[in-house]
């Protein structure tokens, strides 16, 4: 499968504040995603943002990502793509950047969109600070099987007193119980994978982000939340 033709995009609506990024598991269906991000956004609007992530293969990304960006677009939400810069042009899509991906000459390629980075240490906080980047998750906040060691909440506090023009998002081991704590560690959102799939309550029981989060002085020249329609051929 080859990365799709170039969308088109409606003009920019004013920056939101969006408090969930459904990350996408692997191997995930569309019928799944659809119902996933339907309720989603029933109860979050665009306080939802979802990135399309398939590490299996670049098919299964550009698979994925195609069913993100026309769900997302149907419910006004913003969306990323993971790992792959030209096919995120190519969908209209902001970017999300592993520690794979080199940052260097990213901000000029990516134009206005949006771009996060994963951060495991506070050295990458500051280089995508240093990058021009918009925003960094922060992982792993809690315990997960693999994943390394858990950073606990003061890598959030950290990272957010360190860079406070930086959107500060959690990853890692976040259910809606941990939520609480890692907005009143100064996270501006946080990351889920696969607990949406498996919670059919999980946003209905998303405690609020408290509106003090958003005093820390965001200074974002470049507006996230954009709606993307494909080309009609």
């Amino acid at each position: 499968m080859g990365i799709p033709t170039a969308a088109d995009s409606v003009p920019p609506r004013p920056r939101p504040s969006f408090e969930v990024l459904l990350i996408t598991p692997e191997g995930v269906t569309r019928a799944d995603l659809a119902r996933v991000i339907e309720r989603g956004a029933r109860v979050l609007g665009s306080r939802l943002a979802v990135q399309a992530r398939a590490k299996s293969s670049h098919e299964e990304l550009v698979r994925v990502a195609t069913d993100v960006a026309s769900l997302a677009a149907s419910e006004g939400l913003p969306w990323f793509v993971n790992g792959d810069p030209a096919l995120a042009l190519a969908l209209g899509a902001h970017l999300h950047v592993p520690g794979s991906l080199a940052p260097e000459g990213l901000r000029a390629r990516m134009h206005d969109a949006w771009i996060s980075r994963v951060a495991h240490t506070d050295a990458d906080v500051d280089e995508a600070a240093a990058a021009g980047f918009d925003a960094v998750v922060v992982s792993p906040i809690f315990e997960v099987p693999g994943k390394g060691a858990a950073r606990g909440k003061g890598a959030i506090t950290r990272a957010a007193k360190a860079h406070p023009g930086l959107y500060v998002i959690a990853l890692g081991g976040i259910d809606a119980g941990r939520a609480s704590a890692c907005f009143e560690a100064g996270a501006d959102a946080v990351a889920v994978m696969r607990a949406p799939f498996s919670d059919a309550a999980f946003f209905e029981r998303l405690p609020p982000r408290r509106a003090g989060n958003d005093a820390r002085g965001h200074a974002f020249a470049r507006p996230i939340e954009r709606v993307f329609r494909p080309r009609r051929r």
